[in-house]
């Protein structure tokens, strides 16, 4: 039979819990970062709305979405790719 008479499993049982706790700090600051950077974002979109010009947006009923840039294309393969840009540029 195993005495531990200088308590050495404290220390084992200590490292482990402060790994633990690590960890589980580690996974709650990366959610905790996603959320303040997400809403960084919002901030910046809204202190910066009167500076965008009017015609990068769609307003749908009040809901403000932003345009993607659909290029400039001329030229058509068939009647499908030309419905595919019209769906793009004017949504």
């Amino acid at each position: 039979m195993y005495y531990d008479r200088e308590m050495l499993f404290s220390k084992d049982r200590s490292f482990w819990l402060s790994m633990i706790i690590f960890l589980l700090g580690g996974f709650y600051a990366s959610a905790k970062l996603k959320v303040e950077k997400a809403r960084w974002v919002r901030w910046n979109r809204l202190e910066f709305l009167k500076d965008m010009p009017a015609h990068h947006f769609h307003n749908r009923g009040g809901v403000l979405i932003k345009k993607q840039f659909a290029g400039f294309e001329k030229y058509h393969k068939n009647h499908n790719e030309l419905m595919t840009w019209y769906t793009r540029s004017y949504p």
